[in-house]
Parts: C-alpha cells; structure tokens; sequence
C-alpha cells in the first residue's frame, strides 16, 4: 500500500455549556466536582445532606414545591394582609396541577401563611413600603424570565423580583434586586458560610444579567439583598463595581468552557460546610474512612 498525502486536522472547536442558570453558576464556584455530580451525572445530592440540611434542595415540609408555590404567591399577591389571605382561601383548582398536593397538605399551608405574615417584621415593612411604591411607579417586575446571550452560552433563569429607584427629580438611580429564600437557616457556622456564599453567587448572577438586559442601568446603583421568607430577615449584599463585574463575567466563561470538557476538580477547602459533603466521595475525611476500610 502506498500512503497517501497527508492530511491537516482541523482546529478543534472551543466546546462551550448551551447556557447556564444561577444555581449552575453558584455550584460551579463552590466545587465543580460536586456541579459534575448534579450537572453532568445528575445525581441527587440530597441524600448527601445530614439531618434538617436536605432543605436546601427541598424547602421543608412541602418539598420543592413548597417554595415554587411560594414564589407563585409573591408573584399575585399585591402586598396587602387581605390579598394573601385571599390567595390562600383560593380551590387548588386555580392552581397548577404541580402546585396542588402543597395546597391540600395544612403543614405547607400554615408555612406558607408565616411567609407572608413576616412581612411585618421590621425588615419586612420596610421592603413592602419600597416594592408598593415601585408598584406605584410602575417599575416592579416579579418572576421576570430571561435568557441573554453572552457570544456562544446563554445566561437563563428568572429574577424572584427587581425594581428602579428614583430620586426626587424623577431621575433612575438603583436597580434594586432581591431573592426569596424559603430554606432554613443552619446553626452551624460552617454550613451557614457555604449557603451564604451559594446564595451571594446565584443573586450576583441574576444582578449581573439584569445589567447586560437592560444597559441602560448598567451606570445605576445596585442594591442586592436575600429576602428569607423562614426568618423575616433581609440579608444585604455588598453590590460589585466595575472591576468585580468584568471578574463575574470572566468566571461565567471560565465555567461555561470548563465544565463543558473538565477538567471538574473537587474543591476541599469547601467540605467543611457543604450541603453535600457527607460520604461524598472527594471529602478528604471520607477518603480517609474509605482507606480505614479498607485495610480492615
């Protein structure tokens, strides 16, 4: 046989993720071995969890739909105690089928009447008087759907709620942002620092489209904030300036080529409060029992 003449390989293509959400992103930052796990062997992580932490995925009583039907509600509901109570009288025929079993179990529907009578928690108040009079002005957007396009991914998801700010010659001056949390705070230090910095990362990513959606805000005052809907707490964020966002969007495109092809490297420096670090196979304090084991 006679070899023929050789034959250039092409440029291999740059692979890239189709989109990411919040929680991708938020995961990613914290480990991508565990993002691995949910993302690309979708494996439920919850089992992972210790006693009361599986609420991080599921909510409470109700499951996860618990707190998709507690989105639903603050999305109606006009911020009135008369209005809520309404909503919670309505037949789970005006809901989605979803919804329904959370709507008939009493243990979910007491939860979800403590939502919305922490509202008037001093935080709370002051909140409601702010998304009125956004109402008012006709700048609120609740449950707002978006998908931008960032040159080869897409950033997806669905800001809880988001508002414009003016000042007293009419003139925008913050965009304002917040994400309700329905989990359950965690007592110890360790886990409530990892579900602090998750959730920072997931209204980061929200802050950050909603900038690129709408750039003529992108000069305007961010101010972030986690709305606990257990607690009646407001948990404010430090909003990022100029330099921290180029960072953002350059850990978007890091994540976006990385976790498409790895590598998918455990981070352990995170073990020590994450949700899913029990009898996760990349804990070193796991790896160390597995070892035990083994030599028995």
């Amino acid at each position: 046989a006679q070899p023929g003449p050789d034959v250039p390989l092409p440029n291999a293509r740059t692979r890239l993720l189709k989109s990411l959400s919040a929680t991708s992103f938020a995961l990613w930052s914290m480990c991508p071995a565990a993002w691995r796990m949910t993302f690309r062997q979708n494996l439920d992580l919850s089992w992972n969890a210790g006693a009361g932490e599986s609420e991080l995925q599921n909510g409470g009583s109700g499951g996860a739909g618990l707190g998709n039907v507690a989105h639903w509600i603050l999305s109606k509901w006009n911020f009135s105690d008369e209005d809520y109570l309404r909503i919670l009288g309505l037949k789970d025929g005006h809901l989605r089928p979803e919804f329904r079993s959370v709507w008939r179990d009493p243990q979910a529907k007491s939860e979800l009447a403590g939502f919305l009578q922490r509202f008037h928690s001093p935080d709370g108040e002051r909140l409601l008087a702010r998304l009125r009079m956004a109402e008012e002005a006709g700048t609120l957007r609740r449950e707002f759907p978006f998908r931008l396009d960032l040159e080869g991914f897409d950033l997806a998801g669905a800001v809880d709620v988001f508002w414009i700010e003016h000042d007293a010659a009419g003139e925008p001056t913050r965009v304002c942002v917040r994400d309700y949390k329905t989990t359950r705070l965690p007592r110890d230090p360790a886990r409530r620092k990892w579900m602090d910095d998750f959730y920072a990362a997931q209204l980061r990513f929200y802050a950050f489209a909603l900038r690129r959606l709408f750039p003529q805000y992108a000069a305007l005052e961010l101010d972030l904030a986690l709305w606990n809907l257990r607690s009646g707490e407001e948990q404010r964020l430090t909003p990022f300036d100029h330099d921290a966002e180029q960072a953002l969007e350059a850990a978007l495109r890091e994540q976006a080529q990385g976790a498409a092809g790895g590598p998918w490297p455990a981070n352990p420096a995170r073990c020590a409060g994450c949700a899913y670090a029990r009898s996760c196979v990349f804990n070193p304090s796991c790896l160390a029992g597995t070892a035990d084991v083994g030599r028995l």
